[in-house]
């Protein structure tokens, strides 16, 4: 029996990574059941100036992935998942601009993706003001101020099985690498 009928909804993933020298890169990619392709968004690169370094300081990180790249990702997406699952902690900063749940997955198969010199960005400070959750192996977090995104956890539960949650955030890395191929020195 085809277990299809449970969702109609998409599911997202957002991914930011950093590239030296070039800076940060966004891809969110938005999922049917069966891990279809149905919308992919990329950023162009985005560099912090100098006097943004200096000014954000220990926020910059979560500035620039969190309301600077992922909330153009989410506001240029047609379609709204009822949930958008991040591999960049820094990208939950964009629940304080957006009235959609972000939960961060973590896995270790996540720290192993540094395809093409592509790194998750890591915030400065600790994670104290998160609230966590783990489900079949993988650390799932929000941000204690929004701690009913992780009610957003049970549209998972028509993706289950179907849809591998670490997977998407590699697809999203090689289409950035396609989309952003590093400068060649002739």
């Amino acid at each position: 029996m085809d277990v299809l009928h449970a969702s109609s909804e998409p599911l997202g993933f957002l991914a930011v990574r950093q590239r030296n020298p070039h800076g940060y890169f966004g891809g969110y990619l938005l999922v049917n059941a069966r891990a279809r392709p149905l919308e992919f968004h990329c950023t162009l690169p985005v560099q912090p100036t100098r006097a943004q370094q200096i000014l954000y300081g220990a926020t910059l990180i979560e500035t620039v992935c969190g309301e600077m790249i992922a909330r153009a990702l989410l506001d240029k997406a047609a379609a709204r998942p009822k949930l958008v699952l991040t591999d960049c902690a820094a990208v939950l900063a964009v629940r304080h601009w957006v009235d959609q749940p972000i939960v961060h997955v973590a896995a270790p198969a996540l720290d192993a993706d540094a395809a093409e010199d592509f790194t998750i960005p890591e915030m400065a400070h600790g994670e104290s003001r998160y609230l966590q959750e783990v489900r079949q192996g993988i650390t799932f977090s929000c941000i204690s101020s929004y701690a009913r995104d992780f009610d957003a956890l049970r549209a998972l539960d028509a993706f289950e099985g179907q849809v591998d949650l670490i997977e998407p955030f590699s697809r999203i890395v090689e289409a950035l690498a396609e989309a952003h191929p590093r400068s060649r020195v002739a």
